[in-house]
């Protein structure tokens, strides 16, 4: 490939992503040229409307929607040649780039909607056999493979198009989301308490749920064990009722 063809390339991308700074290369039909135009811009907005629907509601209303995305596609470098990428690289954007005035909570808004998206299209992590119905203080009680746990400090699972905060939260929360058995996205908000739970359940997936609780209430000697214990096991099982947890392991 010559430098001159590299060179024309670069200045037809340039001009694709901001024509009003970059000029298209000579000679070609600007009627063909707003094809282009068209096509690139509407692929890379519909796959943003469709990833961040919270985010675009919200920003139609103040007419700050098409612009935003037009400063992502005009000046955000994208290195991944995967489309399906391209979300969590207007995630970072929002984080660290934008350039264009945006509401403070945004960017926490952005990287929750993105959490469902990964959650939605994350690949079946089949566990081992297992007991649906198993005790789950007696066996050892495995986890949903499919959650993430994130921590905000604006109240993302709330704000709509209707409904905006003007404060962040007076203390952060801890929200779980995960995929349920009719493959559907669901959050949680979750306390410190909850949060080590599951993230033990994931490190020691080996111990029962009672060796579980007695590692917490080691872990937490701030806190009586014998409340750690009790409402542990309604924890347990108000995982299993929701999804969370699965089953108890069945040796292979």
């Amino acid at each position: 490939m010559s430098d001159d063809f590299r060179a024309v390339q670069r200045q037809f991308s340039a001009h694709l992503r901001d024509p009003e700074r970059h000029p298209p290369p000579a000679g070609v039909e600007d009627r063909r040229l707003q094809v282009y135009r068209e096509l690139f811009y509407n692929t890379v907005e519909g796959l943003l409307a469709k990833s961040f629907p919270v985010i675009r509601d919200v920003l139609d209303r103040r007419a700050q929607w098409q612009p935003l995305v037009r400063d992502f596609y005009a000046n955000a470098r994208c290195d991944s040649p995967y489309f399906t990428e391209l979300p969590a690289r207007f995630v970072a954007y929002l984080a660290e780039e934008a350039r264009l005035p945006i509401p403070p909570y945004l960017p926490e808004l952005a990287h929750y909607e993105w959490l469902e998206l990964v959650i939605e299209i994350a690949e079946d992590a089949r566990p081992g056999p297992l007991d649906p119905e198993g005790d789950l203080l007696r066996g050892a009680p495995v986890l949903n493979p499919v959650y993430r746990i994130a921590q905000y400090h604006w109240p993302v699972s709330r704000i709509a198009a209707d409904w905006t905060p003007d404060a962040p939260l007076a203390s952060p929360m801890r929200v779980l989301l995960y995929r349920d058995a009719d493959d559907a996205v669901r959050f949680v908000e979750i306390n410190a308490l909850t949060a080590a739970l599951i993230e033990q359940l994931d490190a020691a997936a080996a111990l029962s749920g009672q060796q579980q609780l007695q590692r917490l209430a080691e872990q937490l000697p701030q806190i009586p064990a014998d409340q750690i214990l009790h409402f542990g096991a309604e924890m347990l099982a108000d995982f299993r009722e929701r999804g969370i947890i699965l089953g108890t392991a069945l040796a292979h």
